[in-house]
């Protein structure tokens, strides 16, 4: 359900905070590559969820997909 609409680019916070939602969801379901997505998408919305991505230790991030996510997570 949190994946069935999708976000008006003025709430991209909100949009943010979803697909981050998203992606622990399909992450808990053992579907890794969903959860990678949303991860993504989720900081693409919004910076600030580039990090707590790059943190998330179930994830099998690669040494490319950490870098980036940890350099747009920058100020």
């Amino acid at each position: 359900m949190l994946d069935a609409d999708l976000c008006p680019a003025a709430a991209s916070g909100l949009c943010g905070a979803r697909r981050y939602a998203v992606g622990s969801v399909a992450l808990r379901a053992g579907r890794v590559d969903a959860a990678k997505l949303a991860f993504r998408q989720a900081c693409d919305f919004e910076p600030g969820w580039c990090a707590r991505a790059a943190k998330e230790q179930a994830v099998p991030w690669t040494p490319a997909e950490r870098d980036r996510l940890e350099r747009r997570a920058r100020p």
